[in-house]
C-alpha cells in the first residue's frame, strides 16, 4: 500500500510539476526533453569571521527510468550536467555532492526517482 502511494505521488509530481531539461555526460550523446522537477536545498556554512552563511543548491528530481544515456539507465554521476532553458536563458547545472550528501539519492524507499544535487556552473 505504501509503495502504491509513493508511486501515485510521483506520477502526480511528474504530471504537474516538471519542466523539460537536457542531460549531458562526457562521451555520451545529450538526452533532451527529460522531465524534471526543480527544488532547492539550503547549505549552511561558517565564513571566515564565524558568521553563518546560507547558500542554495539546485536540486532536480528525475525518474530513475528517464536518467539514461544511449538507452541504458544509469545513476547520476558526479560532473554530469543538467541543462535548463525554460526561463529563456541557458542554465547549466553540474551534478555534485553537497552538504555531506552524495550527488544523488532516491526520493523514496522504492527507488522511483532520483533527487540530484547540483550547482550552477558557467558554460
Amino acid at each position: 500500500m505504501i509503495q502504491r502511494g509513493q508511486t501515485w505521488q510521483d506520477e502526480k509530481r511528474h504530471t504537474h510539476r516538471t519542466l523539460p531539461v537536457t542531460l549531458r555526460r562526457a562521451g555520451e550523446v545529450d538526452v533532451p526533453d527529460i522531465q524534471a522537477t526543480r527544488g532547492v536545498m539550503p547549505i549552511q556554512s561558517l565564513d571566515g569571521s564565524g558568521s553563518l552563511v546560507t547558500e542554495h543548491a539546485q536540486d532536480f528530481i528525475i525518474r530513475v527510468v528517464d536518467y539514461a544515456f544511449g538507452g541504458i539507465v544509469s545513476p547520476p554521476a558526479e560532473h554530469d550536467k543538467i541543462l535548463d532553458s525554460t526561463t529563456g536563458a541557458d542554465l547549466v547545472f553540474e551534478v555534485l555532492p553537497v552538504a555531506g550528501e552524495p550527488a544523488a539519492r532516491h526520493t523514496n524507499s522504492y527507488g522511483v526517482a532520483w533527487r540530484i544535487h547540483t550547482m550552477e556552473v558557467v558554460r
